[in-house]
């Protein structure tokens, strides 16, 4: 399980660079459960390069913008997603039906406090 939470809600470019790395980390290293956890709307969760994991069983991103990626290119493919936890996260009808496609296997999703 890899696990990240930012108690302090940052705004910059350099930090933001900080998070894809670590989250390139873990998913190099194969990561079954990702928890991410950051205060906001700020930080724009690369949800296309997550989903592109094959080990991926459960992801719990928190506080995140989801809606600033294009659904023009189809979504990779994440059939070993079980469990997909959305709380404080910016997410539009279009991201959450491209999620639930590209996602098909989830048997526990919770959505909370939805913008």
């Amino acid at each position: 399980m890899f696990v990240f939470e930012s108690v302090r809600e940052f705004d910059s470019r350099e930090v933001f660079l900080l998070y894809d790395k670590w989250l390139g980390v873990a998913l190099q290293n194969g990561v079954k459960d990702l928890v991410f956890r950051v205060p906001g709307f700020s930080y724009h969760f690369p949800i296309f390069k997550v989903l592109a994991s094959k080990s991926l069983r459960k992801l719990v991103p928190r506080g995140s913008d989801l809606t600033r990626f294009s659904l023009s290119s189809s979504l990779a493919n994440c059939d070993s997603l079980r469990k997909l936890s959305l709380s404080y996260v910016r997410l539009d009808e279009q991201m959450l039906q491209a999620l639930l496609t590209s996602c098909p296997l989830i048997i526990n999703l919770t959505l909370e406090h939805i913008n």
